[in-house]
């Protein structure tokens, strides 16, 4: 199922909801996507976001795959990803010469679920030649996924991932 976001509507999954800051990234809305949730963005988060010069690399680490981004000038943010949680992920389209995927950018805020703002980025086409691969190569790990999560949170922070990803 694809869905439509506009700047000033509600996430459906985050209405309501008290949540942390946090960063998820998805390929099983016929499109990656990427989403911020931040508490209260305030005006220059939004700009940066808008704005901001984009840097993205993939780290990996017992069958997860970690998307890192880079917004601006602020932090690198870490999304983990499996295969198994893009519920309508059936087929990876390979990027022809000269394109990559587009990736479509969310900034929610996190206590609301309001969209604050949302861009749509082009990733390089080797970056996204490459990332096809390691999702479709991803292996199953779905019974073990949240042991294996909190084992790669134990043994690397964020800047440790972004500094040894194995795609850049």
């Amino acid at each position: 199922m694809f869905y439509e976001y506009r700047v000033g509507e509600f996430l459906p999954d985050v209405e309501g909801h008290d949540c942390p800051d946090a960063c998820y990234f998805d390929f099983g809305n016929a499109r990656p996507e990427l989403i911020y949730l931040f508490r209260k963005p305030n005006p220059i988060e939004i700009l940066e976001f808008q704005f901001g010069e984009a840097h993205f690399r993939v780290f990996m680490t017992s069958g997860i795959i970690f998307f890192l981004s880079k917004l601006g000038t602020g932090p690198w943010n870490d999304s983990p990803y499996h295969r198994s949680i893009s519920g309508n992920l059936q087929v990876l389209d390979y990027p022809e010469d000269g394109l990559g995927y587009e990736l479509h950018c969310i900034l929610a805020d996190a206590l609301t679920g309001e969209i604050m703002a949302e861009r749509t980025i082009e990733l390089p086409t080797e970056f996204s030649r490459q990332l096809r691969e390691v999702i479709r190569q991803q292996p199953d790990i779905t019974p073990d996924l949240g042991d294996r999560l909190k084992l790669a949170y134990k043994t690397y922070t964020t800047p440790e991932m972004a500094r040894n990803a194995q795609i850049k």
